[in-house]
């Protein structure tokens, strides 16, 4: 019996994630790419997914990890796919674009376990998301002047618009992980 229902999670489990992950690359985000690359883009995505959940099955790890990893892989992937299908410079920012709208979503999601929070941390969380929030906007506009002073200053060129654009999604990156950290890591929030 216990073979049954470590057989039925399996393949819920696989159910669940064959059906996020599928709906994951909508067209209607992904436009600047046609129909045919569009489609290619999918296959090798879906497939590359389907190989990565298999790999996170197989491992002993807390739920809630393998969620968050499976996650993280999804949008890492997905940009590094639209990237080779359009390497031009606007289609690698284009690229860094969509991840960094996906990373954000995940922010959301992990932001909203704040709720589990007695109201003491729930409102420190809120005052320090709310730090980030001007640190980001502050951030980037700094990765924006940058760009234009290095580009003015060496004379031109088009892969600085690619670092800026990298450099925001690194930074949206990095506090999904964060806050992840502080809702199901062992050490909790971290310096």
């Amino acid at each position: 019996m216990k073979k049954w229902k470590k057989l039925l999670i399996f393949v819920t489990c696989g159910l669940f994630f064959n059906f996020s992950f599928s709906m994951d690359l909508l067209e209607t985000e992904i436009d600047w790419l046609t129909k045919e690359k569009f489609e290619a883009v999918k296959k090798d995505y879906q497939e590359s997914i389907k190989i990565k959940l298999e790999e996170l099955n197989k491992q002993d790890m807390d739920e809630k990890l393998k969620e968050y990893t499976f996650e993280c892989y999804k949008i890492d992937y997905a940009v590094e796919l639209l990237q080779n299908y359009e390497s031009s410079t606007q289609g690698i920012n284009l690229a860094y674009f969509y991840g960094y709208k996906q990373y954000d979503k995940l922010l959301n999601k992990y932001y909203s376990y704040k709720n589990k929070l007695d109201k003491k941390t729930q409102t420190a969380l809120l005052e320090e998301q709310r730090a980030w929030l001007k640190l980001r906007d502050a951030y980037e506009n700094y990765i924006d002047q940058h760009r234009y002073f290095v580009y003015t200053a060496s004379g031109g060129g088009t892969m600085y618009s690619n670092l800026a654009s990298a450099s925001k999604f690194d930074f949206v990156k990095k506090r999904v992980g964060e806050i992840y950290k502080y809702f199901f890591s062992e050490n909790g929030v971290d310096w």
